[in-house]
């Protein structure tokens, strides 16, 4: 069974980037535009990775965080990668405190991106703490 992929993020190029190359490497990839796709989708069938823009409603905002804090509490065996450019040093903590697998930037190249979901998808469940994979 391939490994499963849910990406969240408002802007449809960066969600069409993300999936289309997880889908030629053989991932099971779906897609939300916002916080309520998200929870919708996770209601219904388990993710390996999820992938979540930070500011999913506006710039600035950190609704992403907040989709990854339920992810957290949950649907403890999806690990998580925020995706996003606004991230400022304290964002990075906060999304530590709450359980964050992992923090890149955008534009992060999507064999970066790769990289640490396989290595998270190898790990289900098995939340590496604050030092885990973080990518600047």
């Amino acid at each position: 069974m391939p490994p499963s992929l849910l990406v969240v993020d408002d802007r449809a190029t960066i969600s069409f980037a993300v999936s289309d190359y997880f889908l030629v490497r053989g991932w099971d990839v779906e897609c939300a535009a916002n916080v309520a796709e998200a929870e919708a989708i996770l209601e219904r069938r388990m993710f390996n990775v999820l992938i979540a823009d930070l500011s999913l409603s506006e710039p600035g905002s950190v609704d992403g965080l907040e989709l990854t804090r339920r992810v957290r509490r949950d649907w403890p065996q999806t690990r998580t990668i925020i995706l996003t450019a606004y991230g400022t040093p304290e964002t990075e903590r906060m999304a530590r405190r709450i359980g964050v697998d992992a923090f890149m930037h955008k534009p992060a190249p999507l064999a970066e991106l790769a990289r640490v979901a396989d290595a998270l998808a190898e790990a289900p469940g098995k939340w590496a703490g604050p030092e885990s994979l973080s990518q600047s």
